[in-house]
């Protein structure tokens, strides 16, 4: 084993978290800013590093070229996480997205299985040290190499959607975008392209976008994030309501109460949102689909007297104008449900039998 040497442009650089040594003159540079990088020139042969944290940090990995060497990160607590250097990030992931370090040093190995050698360029990103994702306001994003990684947090509350929208895109497969939940697990990753996702906790998500290690072209985007509000609204059943989704993920919840039963009669107009639909009761969903029905072949659902939600939100990334209406038509033909009301103590066992389908 020998010990790494980091380039000479990184030895006057600092950071107030993360100091890298060698084995040799200690060195201080930001792992954010530069990566680690050297050669395997023999078969066996490791370049070590330390890597000490003043305070705990959630990193992220990044390797910059293809190759196919393995890397080890060890270090307190029992941090052990190893793995392929072109399978450290993105699409082809084999390790934690991101990881929760405490502070100390920590020792990461770069070597060959087998008969591999080559040159390695591989960043440890401390993720407090990245920006917060704007809201509503366009992020540029250019890689240069087409295989640096970058990263964003954001706050958000549990039900909320995050919108993502991708313009100006160089190529939708230069690069994987994945949501990370507040507990360092990955939600979702896919290409470049337009989605909108329900964020299950409330807490600090982050948007990492990995380049592809196997591109060696520039790649560049433009993403604009919105959170999604959830408006509640009240309608009268008989009525036409016409309502506005001004942002892309947004939820009107239309409440309303229905005197008797009745079959009722829905339709709509989709407008520019083309958005989704669902009713709801106090026991669930009840009925919802993609677009509203139209006049002409409206949908005809048998209701019982009570209380109700007509929940919409765009599709996609839709926004803009839709109206429905929501009127009793003719006599309830359903089978009326058998709810029986009984009171229980939190924490209490529960049972009971049900006896009719229903």
């Amino acid at each position: 084993m020998r010990s790494g040497h980091a380039p000479d442009h990184l030895k006057s650089t600092v950071s107030r978290r993360v100091l890298m040594e060698t084995f040799e003159p200690r060195l201080l540079l930001s792992a954010d800013l530069f990566p680690i990088a050297g050669t395997i020139s023999m078969p066996g042969e490791e370049d070590s590093y330390q890597i000490t944290f003043s305070e705990p940090a959630r990193v992220s990995f990044d390797t910059l070229t293809p190759n196919e060497l393995d890397w080890r990160l060890r270090g307190p607590g029992g941090v052990d996480i190893r793995g392929a250097m072109d399978r450290a990030d993105g699409g082809s992931r084999s390790v934690p997205a991101v990881a929760d370090l405490a502070r100390g040093t920590y020792t990461l190995t770069v070597g060959g299985s087998a008969s591999q050698t080559g040159d390695y360029e591989f960043r440890i990103n401390d993720l407090s040290d990245d920006p917060v994702l704007p809201m509503g306001a366009p992020t540029e994003v250019s890689m240069p190499r087409g295989t640096e990684s970058f990263a964003w947090t954001f706050d958000a509350e549990a039900g909320q959607r995050a919108a993502l929208r991708f313009t100006e895109v160089s190529n939708a497969f230069d690069a994987t975008v994945s949501i990370v939940s507040p507990t360092g697990a990955v939600l979702t990753s896919r290409n470049i392209s337009n989605f909108v996702y329900d964020l299950p906790v409330t807490g600090t998500y982050i948007l990492l976008a990995d380049g592809r290690i196997d591109r060696d072209a520039a790649a560049a985007f433009t993403v604009t994030a919105t959170l999604s509000e959830t408006l509640p609204r009240t309608y009268t059943p008989g009525t036409t309501a016409t309502d506005v989704l001004a942002k892309p993920g947004d939820v009107h919840v239309h409440a309303f109460n229905l005197a008797a039963d009745a079959q009722v009669v829905l339709s709509g107009v989709n407008g520019t949102a083309q958005p989704e639909w669902e009713l709801r009761d106090a026991s669930g969903r009840i009925a919802g689909t993609r677009l509203l029905p139209s006049g002409d072949a409206p949908l005809r659902i048998d209701l019982e007297a009570g209380a109700y939600w007509f929940v919409v939100k765009g599709f996609d990334l839709g926004t803009g104008e839709y109206s429905f209406a929501l009127a009793a038509d003719a006599a309830y033909a359903g089978t009326p449900s058998s709810v029986s009301d009984f009171a229980a103590a939190v924490g209490a066992e529960i049972s009971g039998t049900l006896t009719t389908a229903g």
